[in-house]
């Protein structure tokens, strides 16, 4: 099965560089052990930037993700409208039946008015403080 319908959320050069790989091995050009050192090498210093909010919106209620808090990660490619990482949630973003979910959005009025985080609910303002925390 092609790797891009197994994992459709990865971009084209990851799925590429694995299809590379299963391909190596099965020719003998790469072993396992070659693999294992790749695997091990540290990853790069680059620090990234601190976690922080950047925009907070309310749509009022039209739709049961009420509130969405965008955050200053870029994950858009490029030549694409930037899309930030955010969290979607209603008041209850704890609850069983709340909703509290990670996405990636567009700023803009389309996702209603304008707020600070004093005020969102105190579960959602706990909530962005997790994010935050996770740093």
């Amino acid at each position: 099965m092609p790797l891009n319908r197994i994992a459709p959320i990865f971009s084209l050069e990851v799925i590429r560089a694995a299809e590379y790989v299963v391909e190596a091995l099965k020719k003998d050009i790469i072993t396992r052990d070659d693999i294992r050192k790749i695997k091990n090498q540290p990853m790069s210093k680059k620090p990234y930037p601190k976690f922080r909010v950047i925009a907070i919106y309310d749509n009022g209620g039209k739709t049961l993700d009420r509130y969405t808090v965008y955050y200053n990660f870029v994950e858009s490619r490029p030549n694409e409208p930037k899309r930030y990482m955010c969290l979607g949630m209603n008041a209850a973003p704890f609850h069983p039946q709340g909703i509290g979910q990670h996405s990636s959005g567009q700023l803009g009025r389309h996702n209603g008015k304008r707020i600070k985080l004093e005020d969102l609910p105190l579960d959602c303002q706990q909530a962005v403080k997790n994010d935050l925390a996770s740093d």
